[in-house]
């Protein structure tokens, strides 16, 4: 999926961002000819730029903490902050002929919210009950095989972390330690919903993470893949699916 198309002011180039979300920043000859992979970032990305220069492109791009601007210089492929001091930017513009930049700020929050359902058809529609009130972004539920336990990813304490609770029990809410989630797909419950997968990282080194709730375990299991992106258990447990990125902007599914 190619997005958001922008001329460089020399007119010489295209840039654009493949992908929804797994993306990066790419560029091809304003003529026409081979696309070509500026950045290996793999992020979700809202919005890019050129400086009038026609040497650097600024993003914003969706970090651990938030989203950010970013500026890439295309000759040296170097990648820096911008040193924005708030989270959730979005949409920079340069002006061609001033130095200044718009963007957008969304300041956005989400959270969980349980919806009775109604016993007929009839009558007013349920309203929405918030399962856990907080100032942050809740994202993501998923709700244990069993019925009785929720997952789900938050940055209620200041960074995103995976969250676990008992249903009808917001008492033993309480932070997974251990793992920086990717918040990209719900984490996974296996059968016996004694256990989750997550994809995430620790000190910058994306895997695929194993976590007991019960006893807030966290493990990065063995998987020989460099950029998974998800994973599921097989009905035995002993076994799952990953999907990795494969290079090039396309996806592949594993079995391990």
């Amino acid at each position: 999926v190619d997005r958001t198309p922008v001329y460089s002011p020399d007119g010489k180039w295209i840039a654009f961002n493949r992908n929804i979300s797994l993306s990066d920043l790419w560029r091809m000859p304003a003529a026409g000819g081979r696309p070509e992979r500026l950045t290996s970032l793999r992020i979700n990305v809202y919005g890019l730029t050129w400086t009038p220069d026609s040497k650097s492109i600024v993003f914003a791009g969706y970090r651990d903490d938030g989203t950010t601007l970013l500026r890439l210089d295309v000759a040296s492929r170097r990648i820096s902050a911008l040193g924005t001091t708030e989270s959730d930017v979005a949409y920079p513009n340069i002006g061609r002929n001033a130095t200044s930049m718009a963007f957008m700020l969304s300041n956005s929050r989400s959270g969980i919210y349980r919806i009775p359902l109604a016993a007929s058809g009839s009558g007013p529609l349920p309203k929405p009950e918030p399962v856990f009130p907080s100032s942050g972004k809740d994202l993501l539920p998923a709700i244990s095989p069993d019925g009785r336990q929720i997952a789900f990813v938050s940055d209620r304490s200041a960074r995103p972390g995976v969250w676990w609770a008992e249903l009808g029990r917001p008492e033993t809410l309480r932070w997974i330690e251990g793992v920086i989630p990717t918040a990209r797909f719900a984490p996974v419950w296996s059968s016996d919903s004694q256990r989750l997968l997550m994809a995430g990282r620790t000190r910058g080194s994306a895997g695929i993470y194993e976590l007991i709730p019960a006893s807030a375990q966290v493990r990065r299991l063995p998987i020989p893949a460099e950029n998974p992106i998800r994973a599921d258990y097989m009905p035995d447990a002993s076994r799952m699916l990953v999907i990795a990125d494969q290079g090039g902007g396309r996806l592949g599914l594993m079995l391990y």
